[in-house]
């Protein structure tokens, strides 16, 4: 039996907590280009423009730790399954020092510790997910992401730079160059891309466990294929790409309790309909600056929650 999925926040609702996060975000942002262009006049020491430029990059983690927890304090609980709302429950306080702990670490480690850190970010904010008195646990551990990252990352990136030394040598400088070096790039990292979403499904909840069920090959084709023809189309094809990718592993995604007794997630929306829908969105946010996003956002969620289900 299908049970479906649904979406009830608007864009007015929404609207109040992406303005607070919008403008300071966009004058941030737009101070990091700022200081970067002025630091080649040598107006000031170099001294003040790393600290400008620090201060910019400050501001702009603080927004994505407080917008987080806010942003999801309003998203999760507007969702629900069959009648029944999920409820989220975070400290902002507590997850902006979870970050600075981690950002630090990572920072003193040359980037080692980031596995742990990204983990304990995932599992701060899923525990904070909860459904019928339940709540979420995520299951994934440090250690398996930084295997991952290594045989992902760097593999790639060795087989990347022997390319660019050798057969692409003789390109370097044509303007097709650096376009044949991103799409290279892209394919690459196509099994870091299914490996780390494969590693972050991993889920308990109550005596359920919530993983994928695929295969290393086939998923990985899949998404290259998708990422071949986003590139073909030079971008329009993309929020298909998306949704057919969310179909295939929405049904992948098994829910298996202790009894054994199985249950699946699925899709079934329409991907051309769903394309126009998230195009219409994506344009309008663009033509109004960003003003549009909490409209679009609510939208398009609305659109493929009520086309989700879980089935058992």
């Amino acid at each position: 039996m299908k049970r479906y999925f649904s979406f009830v926040l608007n864009g007015r609702e929404l609207f109040p907590v992406f303005i607070v996060f919008y403008i300071p975000f966009v004058l941030a942002y737009g101070g990091i280009f700022l200081v970067i262009g002025l630091s080649n006049r040598k107006i000031m020491p170099m001294g003040g423009y790393l600290i400008a430029l620090f201060s910019c990059i400050a501001v702009l983690f603080v927004l994505y730790c407080v917008f987080t927890i806010l942003f999801s304090r309003k998203i999760i609980p507007a969702f629900s399954l069959n009648g029944t709302p999920f409820s989220f429950e975070c400290s902002v306080m507590k997850f902006l020092g979870l970050n600075v702990a981690g950002a630090l670490l990572s920072a003193v480690t040359l980037g080692i510790y980031t596995p742990w850190y990204l983990t304990k970010v995932i599992r701060f904010l899923t525990a904070g997910i909860g459904y019928k008195s339940k709540r979420l646990a995520f299951l994934g551990k440090g250690g398996r992401l930084l295997v991952v990252m290594l045989l992902t990352v760097c593999v790639p990136t060795v087989i990347l730079v022997a390319l660019t030394l050798t057969v692409l040598r003789s390109f370097d400088g044509k303007p097709y160059y650096q376009p044949v070096l991103q799409i290279l790039s892209m394919i690459l990292l196509t099994p870091y891309l299914y490996e780390v979403y494969n590693w972050m499904v991993n889920f308990r909840y109550g005596n359920r466990i919530i993983g994928w069920n695929t295969r290393f090959i086939g998923s990985v084709l899949r998404i290259l294929l998708q990422m071949v023809l986003t590139i073909v189309t030079a971008g329009i094809y993309y929020p298909a790409a998306v949704l057919w990718l969310y179909r295939y592993f929405a049904l992948k995604t098994e829910v298996v309790s202790s009894d054994g007794s199985k249950g699946i997630f699925g899709f079934d929306g329409n991907i051309a309909q769903g394309l126009l829908v998230m195009w219409g969105q994506i344009l309008l946010i663009i033509v109004t600056l960003g003003v549009y996003t909490p409209w679009g956002i609510c939208k398009i969620w609305a659109w493929v929650s009520e086309r989700s289900y879980f089935r058992n």
